[in-house]
């Protein structure tokens, strides 16, 4: 999201409940910005999206203005090229297809991490933090975050989390007292690589049906540089 004027602002999905609605939400410093897309059923062959947005914090009253400014413009130009588009069936649209793969694969990849007690995200932040240390790298949590492309503060809670788990130690940056830098203690660096050795079967067995290297080769397109 990128208010007028300003820099872009990672979204955050706070809710989704399939297929009916999802909820992002952006934080701007003490504000916060939640946007609900919700789909109505008008009629058998005809569905309304339904766009609420609700700002709470300091800066609502300016907030608000900078982002929903250019709304009826934007509305506009969706019209304009829906009326160019023939309808799609759902199983034509790439993202509603790409929507159903992402929460089967999750789906997968929780039940999967469940005997190891770590939640989907908490692997994730762990097996980037010891891939980073097996490289000699001892990683700020805003170098995590952009390793595991996670938004900085929720990689922060996390890791709390992993380091109240035994699993992580976070250590003050002697060059900056407000980084802190990340460890795998010794149950972390024994569990990472026992999570990824599950996670990297459940994703054999997701992906078996499909061509390997095709499939990577299409989601490195969507990765970003680096």
């Amino acid at each position: 999201m990128t208010p007028q004027g300003d820099e872009p602002h990672e979204l955050l999905v706070a809710e989704a409940v399939e297929p009916e609605l999802f909820v992002d939400e952006a934080r701007l410093g003490e504000t916060v910005v939640r946007t609900i897309h919700r789909v109505d059923e008008v009629a058998a062959d005809r569905r309304r999206v339904v766009y609420r947005m609700k700002i709470t914090g300091p800066d609502e009253d300016t907030i608000g203005p900078a982002i929903s400014g250019d709304f009826p413009e934007v509305l506009a130009g969706l019209v304009a090229r829906s009326e160019t588009l023939m309808p799609l069936e759902p199983g034509e649209s790439p993202g509603f297809l790409l929507w159903h793969a992402t929460l089967r694969w999750q789906r997968r990849v929780t039940m999967a991490l469940a005997p190891l007690e770590l939640t989907h995200v908490q692997f994730v932040l762990l097996a980037s933090t010891w891939w980073l240390n097996e490289h000699g790298r001892r990683p700020t949590q805003v170098e995590l975050a952009a390793q595991a492309g996670t938004d900085v503060k929720m990689t922060s809670q996390v890791a709390r989390s992993l380091e109240a788990k035994g699993l992580l130690e976070r250590e003050v940056d002697p060059s900056d007292t407000r980084a802190r830098r990340l460890k795998v203690t010794r149950r972390g660096a024994r569990l990472a690589p026992r999570a990824i050795a599950v996670v990297e079967r459940a994703d054999a067995e997701f992906f078996g049906e499909v061509d390997a290297l095709g499939t990577l080769r299409t989601l490195a397109a969507f990765s970003p540089p680096g």
